[in-house]
Parts: C-alpha cells; structure tokens; sequence
C-alpha cells in the first residue's frame, strides 16, 4: 500500500504516524501550508515535495483529511492538476464523520474507488494523536472497490469496521459528537459551577475525574441502562429540585442544559423501571417548568451515589 496524504493537521498527521509506524511509510504528504507539510515529512523520514499531483500520482490510497468545507475544493484541485490515468484505479478516503462520499463523486466518474472512512476518536494531540487510532471502531461508507484498501489501513491499527448507509452519515456522526464533543462541554459547565462557589474550575474538573472515569467505565461493562445512577433515576425530585433553584440564581443557562438532560435521564429512568409513575410524574413537571419545579420533597433512600 502506497498512501498519499492531504492535509496535514491533527488527523492527517495521526494517519501518516501510525501508518507509517506499521510499515506503511506515506510515499508523499501535500498541504496547503507547506510548513506543515515540511514539518510532517521531515518527522516521517521522507522528502518533501509538497505537491498535489505527487502526492496522487505516487500513490495508490490517498487520504484527504481536511476540514469538511475543503473537501469539495481538494477534489476539484485534483481533478484540475492531474490527468484521468492518474486517478482511475486510485482509492480516495475522505475521513470526514458528518459528509458521505458522493463528495468525491467526481474522481469516481474519473474511475477512482471512493469512500468515507471516520476514525471514531478525537484528536486534540497533535504530537501524540497517533495513538489513538489504535484499537477503535472507523465508519466506512462508499464504493465497494475500496473496502480492500479500507479492510487493510483498520487491520493494520488492530481496529474494526462497521458500515454506515450513505442516508445515515450525518447521524452517525451526531452519536459521536454528543458523546465526545458534549462531555467535554459537559466538563466546562461542571467546572463553572465549581468555580461559582470559590474552588477554580481546574480544581473541580480535575477531582471529578475519577467520577467520570468510573462512569465510563460502568457504561462499558454494564450498558448505558444499567449503569444509571442519580437523583433522577431513583425519582428523588426533592433534591433535583434543589439543584434547580440553585442553578436558576445563579447559572441560568446551565441550568437549562440541567433540565433538557433530566429529562433525557428521566426517559431512561421510566424505561428501566425504577419510578413510580407519580415520582416520574412530579419530576417531568419539575424539569419542564422554567421558573419554578414542584416544592415536595422525596422519601426515596439514597442508594446509587452521585
């Protein structure tokens, strides 16, 4: 396998790193910045030429990792940079979560094989994003010809594959930025609520980490149902209703996001069981309302924890 890499940022750089690091050493890196390029072909040990055509006609995979807006641009510069021969035959991986591949369309008309392949991982670590792209799941969704070529980059960081429908991408990628892109917002607001009663929100981010680990890790081995815990789920509104007031004085906007993600809690809570309809009753009014939840307290034990 001969990769061709576009862009060399956080994801592309992974890429290029950990393929190379398996014994698929990128034959050409081309970006925009040419800094960047340089600085990336410099760490893979290769030349740089910097080069759009190169980067294509020296290769039999290319990836184009770009910003999702810049993808239509790249393929419009290949198509104008090179010739037909240059593309027919050649596999052409976007790695964009939310777009499907009828981006490319125009290097298929050409005879290229195309494809989505969406590494499910964030890479915030320039330097170290690597490593992530060990052991995960990647979205694949496009041509059949290039499932080979897929098949072969995922084998090759011990991952595994699953197959998206061209209709589906955009919420596929909506599962993977709730989870990853919202916990992390997730982390901000908690921090700001502790910094609203004097510890600074580093401090507070950071002693909840062991909380947030633990969760993820219940999730993991027991299932998101099962691994419900809270205030909510045990229908214990006296004390949501304390959170409430709380928040409303002082954190109004994520108070809101308190009472949108209770009732998302509470859905789960009813599925599995644990309320009684009353409880469910008086806590979807207490999370419904804007200025003012139910005033009764709760006789449930507390059993689950946080």
């Amino acid at each position: 396998m001969r990769i061709g890499i576009i862009g060399a940022g956080r994801l592309g750089t992974a890429l290029a790193v950990a393929m190379s690091r398996e014994g698929h050493v990128p034959a050409a890196v081309y970006s925009k910045r040419h800094a960047s390029s340089e600085l990336l072909c410099e760490r893979l040990g290769i030349g740089c030429v910097n080069s759009l055509l190169y980067a294509v006609a020296s290769s039999d995979t290319i990836f184009i990792a770009v910003p999702d807006s810049q993808i239509e641009d790249v393929v419009q510069n290949i198509i104008d940079c090179t010739e037909d021969s240059d593309i027919r035959g050649r596999v052409f991986f976007h790695c964009s979560g939310a777009a499907d591949s009828s981006v490319l369309e125009p290097l298929r008309l050409k005879g290229g094989h195309t494809a989505s392949l969406h590494p499910l991982q964030t890479f915030a670590d320039r330097e170290n994003g690597w490593k992530g792209l060990y052991n995960i799941y990647f979205g694949y969704e496009g041509d059949i010809n290039a499932q080979g070529a897929a098949g072969e980059v995922v084998n090759a960081l011990k991952g595994s594959m699953i197959h998206i429908g061209r209709d589906d991408k955009a919420l596929y990628h909506a599962a993977a930025c709730i989870l990853s892109n919202y916990t992390v917002a997730l982390s901000w607001a908690a921090g700001e609520i502790f910094n609203k009663i004097g510890i600074d929100s580093a401090t507070g981010v950071k002693a909840l980490m062991p909380l947030l680990e633990k969760t993820v890790k219940n999730i993991e081995d027991l299932g998101s149902m099962a691994a419900l815990t809270g205030p909510v789920s045990r229908g214990d509104w006296g004390t949501v209703q304390r959170h409430i007031d709380a928040m409303q004085k002082s954190l109004p906007d994520i108070s809101r996001i308190y009472r949108v993600l209770g009732e998302l809690t509470l859905d789960m809570a009813v599925k599995r069981g644990d309320i009684s309809p009353e409880a469910s009753r008086i806590m979807r009014g207490l999370l419904s309302d804007k200025t003012k939840g139910c005033m009764r307290c709760s006789d449930v034990e507390e059993k689950d924890g946080f």
